[in-house]
């Protein structure tokens, strides 16, 4: 009878074998491959599989909600604690920690192991919500963001853990599902909208309830995941974990790190804190490129054991690298459209029924749950993922399109349209996941391939976001003094009034306080005037979307360069074993 060690021996032999099997073939066709597993694996469900999936997606759960509970409740909270100039930092620290915390904290456990890596996550995102309840000003607002970025990027992880746990087979039905079971997160805005509109406790309540939710995620996880130890991934080559640590690629993480924070922090301040002219903005986005270009010099020529940027991925241009610009381009859509839909719902066709600002914001959590099924049924079975990715953002840049279109009357059309693309945005950066992690030579890369599949998405948001919202102030300054001219002149007001220019500043603000103090102003007037606001917002936010287009056309250039997944890749070996899962030894190949 053989113990559990003898057990863990005997599948690190079999590990090693498969491993040393497969970088050995060099067979290009599927069919050379497919049988040797076909015929001696059938990938079976295990209770601890199971427990574990269920434990990491209750952490993505946790990290989307900390992306849309502070984004919906923003407003409130520059209302209820600010006024303050710098209240959008709350959400843009968010974007500044994960965006480099997801790549990081991929490589990092790809050297020493996940479990703890999640577990400290789950812990900093836990103390973030709790930081962000208790907040009594904006900044400690923003350190809120902060601490959520850092512990959601780690989090975010759990796409890479998600996959190597499962079959190969199973990766994309397995991704589809995980986004499926994300629908309790998607329900974050109603949940923060019912608080602020049906309590006392208004926007904290919101936060309330993520605080009790990171904590039962973190007890779950901490009973029901078990990856590989550090011990395990280190049998064969034996190194301590001071070894490492003396072999990391510090000078790496800081170029990367501190080029990510500048270019960031120079795109967040252009049309905001300084005009896009500014040294404050110009300086940082220079030295960020800067710093990034001298990453890729370093990882490229630099003698290093462990790299934070292997340049074995990158050349692999098709199966690696054009599906990372894919996901940049996709992020260009994916978190603009989070940015975009909310105030533009807000401001063309909500009312102040917070319960019903919540709805609208729903739109988007409804098409991508609708995507989940689509990648599950269609996308997991047809193959051909190029062509998927092609004709995913054919669409998507059709109904871009028809969102230029839409106007005050035009609400179903507006409704029809998000929900479509939302459900036609998330396919391809599911898809995006799994051509990176099986177009890998080693799995034991999976952690930063799909962490920098996280940080090209959030940079690509990150430029669009800022792009857009330039496009839309510059294209409301620019129509509103001609909308609200002829709306106003019924009324004897126009660009020759006295009044004009407090009825400009008033209109910019949008607020019954801006209009109070004008001399003579009636509620007409201020109807007139509001519908001019939205007449205003309308041709703004056409303009914004058929700039969208241009990196519609981006995400379809960038589709057909790259590759399909291998068929050799889609068998049903596994690329870790569960410490905790002995049911698959010595009948199943794990396959690194």
């Amino acid at each position: 009878m053989k113990t559990a060690s003898s057990n863990d021996e005997l599948a690190s032999e079999k590990i090693e074998v498969v491993q040393k099997e497969s970088a050995n073939s060099t067979s290009d066709s599927p069919s050379d491959a497919l049988p040797d597993y076909e015929d001696e694996i059938k990938p079976r469900l295990t209770w601890q599989m199971a427990l574990a999936f269920i434990a990491l997606t209750m952490q993505f759960n946790a990290y989307i909600l900390t992306l849309l509970i502070p984004s919906t409740t923003l407003a409130e909270i520059n209302r209820s604690i600010g006024p303050s100039l710098n209240y959008s930092w709350v959400t843009i620290s968010w974007t500044l920690a994960a965006s480099i915390t997801v790549s990081v904290s991929g490589r990092l456990s790809d050297i020493f192991g996940r479990r703890y890596f999640m577990l400290g996550g789950a812990c900093i995102a836990l103390v973030g919500c709790i930081v962000g309840a208790t907040g009594q000003n904006i900044n400690q607002m923003i350190a809120s963001g902060v601490i959520l970025g850092t512990g959601s990027g780690i989090q975010e992880m759990a796409y890479a853990c998600i996959q190597e746990i499962v079959p190969n087979s199973w990766r994309l039905y397995a991704i589809g599902l995980f986004d499926l079971m994300a629908i309790i997160s998607f329900c974050g805005p109603l949940i923060a909208w019912s608080f602020i509109g049906t309590t006392s406790v208004g926007w904290r309540g919101a936060y309330y309830f993520m605080t009790g939710f990171h904590a039962a995620a973190l007890v779950l996880l901490f009973f029901a995941y078990h990856p590989p130890t550090f011990q395990t991934k280190h049998r064969i080559d034996g190194k301590t974990k001071l070894q490492l640590v003396k072999e990391m690629d510090f000078v790496g993480l800081f170029l990367f790190a501190g080029g990510c924070i500048l270019f960031l922090l120079g795109i967040n301040y252009g049309g905001k804190q300084y005009p896009w002219k500014d040294a404050h903005v110009i300086a940082p986005i220079v030295t960020g490129v800067l710093s990034l270009v001298a990453l890729g010099f370093w990882e490229a020529y630099a003698d290093l054991a462990y790299p934070l940027m292997p340049p074995r991925l990158f050349k692999r241009w098709r199966q690696f690298t054009m599906v990372l610009i894919v996901c940049f381009v996709g992020g260009m859509l994916y978190y603009s459209m989070n940015v975009l839909w909310p105030r533009q719902s807000q401001l063309l066709y909500t009312g102040p029924d917070p319960i019903q600002k919540g709805l609208y914001a729903e739109m988007i959590p409804l098409g991508t749950t609708i995507s989940a099924f689509i990648t599950i049924f269609i996308c997991a079975n047809v193959g051909h993922e190029r062509w998927q990715l092609v004709a995913f953002t054919i669409i998507q840049t059709a109904l871009i399109g028809s969102l230029s279109t839409v106007g005050l009357d035009s609400k179903k059309q507006a409704i029809a349209t998000i929900i479509c693309l939302s459900s036609t945005v998330t396919p391809p950066q599911l898809m995006s996941f799994t051509m990176l992690s099986l177009g890998i030579d080693d799995q034991t890369d999976i952690g930063i391939a799909v962490g920098l599949a996280g940080t090209f998405r959030l940079l690509g948001g990150a430029i669009a976001t800022a792009v857009y919202t330039a496009v839309i102030n510059n294209g409301f300054s620019s129509a509103i003094a001609g909308d609200l001219e002829s709306n106003l002149e019924v009324f004897g007001i126009t660009p020759a009034s006295s009044t004009w220019p407090a009825f400009l500043k008033a209109a910019e603000l949008n607020t019954a306080a801006a209009y109070k103090n004008i001399p003579g102003i009636t509620q007409s007037i201020i109807d007139a005037s509001g519908l001019a606001v939205k007449q205003a917002y309308v041709s703004a936010f056409s303009t914004t979307y058929l700039v969208a287009i241009a990196f519609g056309v981006m995400a379809i250039i960038a589709s057909a360069c790259t590759s399909s997944i291998d068929l050799k890749a889609k068998h049903s070996g596994k690329a870790v074993q569960l410490e905790n899962d002995k049911s698959d030894v010595p009948n199943e190949k794990v396959v690194a």
